[in-house]
């Protein structure tokens, strides 16, 4: 198995896994949040923004990353749309906006991760010339 398959493998558990703890907080966990004073009320959004940041830097390191990103919103929307019919959960246009944030953020940060390393390896290759 090459340095590659072994790193796909890598992220794709590791999005899987925290998939599995957003699904978990957005449909099953009954208690509340606490509230940071810092976040003056917006702890909701915050936990939203930071959770699908860390979905979607696994899932936009890979090569198909524009079609995850658009899959990750889709699933922020799907998560608000399911909340619509459950007894204990409220759907937020809020909410989805946070999610959306924490995709973008993720994004911006991985797209200078793959320009570092495009810049280190365009270094390498005109060093060994």
């Amino acid at each position: 198995m090459t340095a590659a398959a072994v790193f796909q493998t890598l992220v794709k558990t590791a999005a899987v896994l925290i998939a599995a703890v957003v699904v978990y907080f957005a449909f099953i966990f009954e208690g509340p949040f606490p509230d940071h004073p810092a976040l003056q009320g917006k702890n909701d959004l915050a936990l939203h923004a930071i959770a699908f940041a860390a979905l979607s830097i696994p899932l936009l390191l890979l090569d198909s990353w524009k079609r995850n990103a658009a899959l990750l919103v889709l699933f922020a929307g799907g998560i608000e749309i399911v909340q619509l019919f459950q007894p204990r959960r409220s759907a937020d246009l809020s909410d989805f906006a946070g999610s959306v944030a924490g995709i973008a953020l993720a994004a911006l940060l991985v797209l200078a991760l793959r320009g570092i390393a495009w810049l280190v390896t365009s270094n390498k290759e005109q060093i060994d010339e």
